[in-house]
């Protein structure tokens, strides 16, 4: 019965993120997405046009990641957001798997992904194209 519910959980959390990330991407940027989110954004654009950089800085690896990833597919920000909530999605599986490995019963699994996916900062910064996630 738990086991159902962990991934049921899972699941709900990724699709919330693709839900905040279609909004953020089509109707409007989300709260907290309106600078930092963006600039990662434009410059991973700018980048995937033709990438090539003029001067390597070592803070903006992640829009260079990100524009190659639009480089390969368009330059959307709700790809690059859907992005996000695929790392997100990664985590989760990876503290699944520890919580697993050290023999959590499915109870204790279960109130830790349903924290995991309902913190509200997690919810709306793991659903915007920013390189916390990762």
């Amino acid at each position: 019965m738990y086991r159902y519910r962990v991934k049921l959980t899972l699941w709900l959390g990724f699709l919330l993120r693709l839900g905040i990330a279609f909004y953020n991407g089509f109707i409007g940027p989300t709260y907290g997405s309106s600078d930092d989110a963006l600039g990662f954004h434009f410059l991973a654009a700018d980048f995937s046009q033709n990438l090539v950089m003029d001067v390597f800085i070592i803070t903006h690896i992640y829009a260079y990641i990100l524009g190659i990833f639009y480089f390969i597919t368009t330059d959307s920000l709700f790809l690059g957001s859907a992005l996000s909530a695929l790392g997100w999605l990664a985590s989760a599986f990876i503290l699944l798997r520890i919580m697993r490995i050290l023999s959590f019963n499915m109870s204790d699994q279960w109130r830790v992904m349903l924290i995991y996916v309902l913190l509200p900062t997690s919810l709306m910064y793991t659903s915007v194209t920013l390189r916390e996630p990762f």
